[in-house]
């Protein structure tokens, strides 16, 4: 999902740029051609996507599914939630 984000944000902050210089604001064939062929930043997007697997995916995993009930108990009554 990270790596999907940052590649619409690519995508948009292209779209952007085009724009200002143009100076238009609306959608065109051109437009969305160009957004299409706009190159990426890989080295980024691979970040992204080492963030979002490791990260957000293991990390929190064993945040949330091994650390915390030790911290906080596993019950499901008041006192632990």
């Amino acid at each position: 999902k990270a790596s999907a984000a940052d590649l619409v944000a690519q995508k948009r902050a292209a779209m952007q740029n085009t724009d200002e210089e143009e100076g238009l604001l609306t959608t065109t064939d051109e437009e969305i051609l160009s957004e299409i062929t706009t190159p990426l930043e890989k080295r980024r997007n691979f970040a992204f996507f080492l963030y979002g697997g490791l990260y957000q995916g293991m990390a929190q995993e064993i945040i949330f599914n091994e650390i915390f009930p030790k911290i906080f108990g596993q019950g499901t009554d008041f006192v632990t939630v």
